[in-house]
């Protein structure tokens, strides 16, 4: 399979998609995977920021992606801790991409995991963490993918092509393969409508 052609698996974090941007002159942002802005997690940019402060030399602004984690905490609590426009502090980054800010590079999957290897080490924090590397499969991905959802705080595999260039989009490049036990999806809502109320077959 596509493991053995050298692909990478890794856990899938069970999160939500995050977007930060940090900008060389200051500030940064964080978006949902449909643009929407995250207020909640003003934490972690500001982590993102004095991270690119300690490294050597200058700096370019930047993009980092991600998922907004908590070990422990279930992903209901998780989606609503981000969505909400209060502080949660509690909640980890797990960088997965690093990217320049007009998302546009040669560079492999392999290179900006290297990346953000190097990025991350220079400074530790609490808020951050690299995208791990490469696990061993002791089974088939599904059997791996059910094995992590068990062990909670996971909810599926994801496997990389380390030779994968970044394409905007959700993985249309077939660059990253999501394994998970169960169907899931991210939808807007664009409207809402009263449904007529049930028959009453009541005497």
């Amino acid at each position: 399979g596509l493991v053995a052609a050298g692909w990478w698996p890794q856990p899938k974090f069970d999160g939500v998609f995050g977007k930060a941007t940090i900008f060389a002159n200051g500030g940064g942002t964080m978006e949902s995977r449909t643009g929407e802005p995250i207020t909640s997690c003003d934490h972690i940019l500001t982590a993102l920021f004095e991270q690119a402060q300690a490294q050597s030399g200058g700096w370019d602004s930047f993009v980092v992606l991600g998922e907004l984690w908590h070990p422990t905490l279930p992903f209901p609590t998780i989606s609503c801790d981000v969505r909400r426009h209060r502080a949660s502090p509690h909640l980890q980054f797990v960088m997965n991409d690093i990217l320049p800010v007009e998302m546009v590079t040669e560079r492999t999957y392999r290179d900006r995991h290297a990346d953000l290897f190097a990025f991350h080490a220079v400074r530790k924090s609490d808020a951050l963490q690299s995208a791990p590397a490469p696990v061993g499969l002791m089974a088939t991905a599904m059997q791996a993918a059910e094995d992590y959802v068990k062990c909670g705080g996971y909810d599926g595999l994801i496997l990389r092509d380390p030779n994968g260039l970044f394409i905007p989009g959700r993985g249309t490049g077939g660059e990253t393969i999501k394994i998970k036990p169960r169907a899931e999806g991210d939808f807007r809502v664009v409207g809402m409508a009263d449904l007529a109320p049930a028959p009453d077959f009541r005497g």
